[in-house]
């Protein structure tokens, strides 16, 4: 225990708030909403338990400690990276759809949302955020063709040697390919399925202007085209 600190920032996700649940497609969700962590599967079950956890313990600290918690639920984040890693998942779906691994794109949707967003928020919420406060950050849905199309109409990207898919995967072949392939087989529970949130609470409490999900993917390919990392 260090009594200088007074707030944390806990990065949570959008997983810990509409994982698990019936009411999922269509459905716009909230800062009050929580993932079902016995539905959900093994990622945002365990970022559900986490931030629930971290909450427990704030709740439970000695009478007198005041330190005070904040949570940062963001999205499928996608942008530029300070960092050599290439093993996180909107940097490998990324580079895949640019290098021709993904022949044809499925009816998957992508939450997106900024890296500099997130991290701006991150920043805010040490001063700004609300004692216990939960800040979605979303900047848009974007169909995985969807994703593909934003590149394609970019020229600065399409000087480079891609191989970016035209083509939509019909579900019934994910599927079938989901019966030998684990990273289809994952995405199965999830085609066709669209879901929404409201970030108002970070907009007005944090002052974030998110930037769109397009500058997003346009950011994050370039960054990975002009460092070699394709």
């Amino acid at each position: 225990d260090t009594p200088s600190v007074k707030r944390v920032i806990v990065t949570s996700s959008i997983a810990a708030v509409s994982s698990g649940r019936d009411d999922v497609h269509l459905c716009t969700f909230t800062p009050d909403d929580w993932s079902d962590a016995d539905k959900s599967d093994p990622y945002p079950k365990s970022k559900t338990l986490a931030e629930k956890e971290a909450r427990q313990l704030v709740a439970n600290q000695p009478a007198g400690r005041g330190l005070e918690l904040v949570t940062i639920n963001p999205g499928f984040v996608v942008g530029p990276s300070l960092s050599e890693r290439q093993d996180f998942v909107s940097f490998d779906t990324i580079k895949r759809l640019l290098n021709g691994s993904v022949p044809a794109a499925p009816s998957l949707s992508l939450s997106i949302v900024h890296v500099d967003d997130v991290a701006e928020a991150h920043v805010r919420a040490l001063s700004r955020g609300k004692p216990g406060g939960r800040y979605i950050c979303w900047s848009g849905n974007l169909w995985l063709y969807e994703v593909c199309q934003c590149m394609r109409n970019n020229e600065s990207i399409t000087s480079y040697r891609v191989r970016l898919p035209y083509f939509r995967a019909p579900n019934f072949l994910v599927w079938t390919i989901g019966l030998c392939d684990k990273t289809a087989r994952a995405i199965v529970s999830r085609l066709g399925v669209e879901s929404f949130y409201d970030t108002s609470s970070t907009t007005s409490e944090l002052g974030i202007a998110f930037k769109s999900a397009d500058d997003a993917v346009v950011d994050a390919a370039l960054d990975m085209l002009q460092r070699g990392l394709v």
